[in-house]
């Protein structure tokens, strides 16, 4: 379930009358018109695949994502495989981990940093980049982001423009809100598996 807070915002962003469409610049070389969301800045505070698949999107359509991932690891997919992509640039003759294909599949057209969420240091570093974002995508159980200051509030007192994605597999509200939401446990609950 998507829950989408501050699409007000939407109202904010530049419309073009389609006529005047064909009479951009060209962007960057590929004889086109620019892509319908170049300009706007999406902090993905995503993982695993539905989180990671919105903002992947929003990518193609020109959209500048920023991915956050956990120190130390990663996005918990960079490690799923096979099947993997092996590393080509390796010049030590280190043996390093390959590049889960689950992972590439899912996150192109993205720069990545990782972000201690637990430290002061990490949350201002968070703080500053909702600041400079249009958009922000989050798949975290509900209520775990407000619990380290990054919430729907926390954010649009930052950023009062700010549309705010939330993706999760029970809603905001109701009994399983807390619950992880997975495509296994839906199957399973729905009675597909049994198909």
């Amino acid at each position: 379930m998507i829950t989408i807070r501050g699409l007000r915002s939407l109202r904010a962003l530049p419309s073009v009358p389609r006529r005047y469409l064909q009479t951009f610049p060209a962007a960057s070389g590929s004889g086109g018109i620019p892509p319908p969301l170049k300009g706007i800045k999406v902090l993905d505070l995503t993982r695993i695949l539905a989180g990671p698949t919105a903002t992947m999107l929003l990518g193609d359509l020109g959209a500048d994502i920023v991915k956050v991932e956990q120190i130390g690891k990663g996005d918990d997919t960079r490690s799923w495989y096979p099947p993997s992509a092996p590393l080509t640039n390796v010049q030590d003759g280190s043996d390093q981990t390959p590049e889960s294909a689950y992972f590439l599949a899912v996150n192109r057209n993205k720069r990545s940093i990782t972000v201690n969420f637990k430290s002061k240091e990490g949350v201002a570093l968070l703080h500053r980049l909702v600041a400079q974002s249009d958009v922000l995508v989050e798949n975290f159980i509900p209520g775990k982001l407000a619990e380290m200051g990054l919430g729907w509030e926390d954010c649009t007192k930052i950023n009062p423009r700010l549309i705010y994605a939330s993706i999760s597999g029970y809603g905001q509200t109701g009994p399983y809100r807390t619950a992880a939401g997975y495509d296994v446990i839906i199957e399973g609950e729905a009675g597909l598996m049994h198909m």
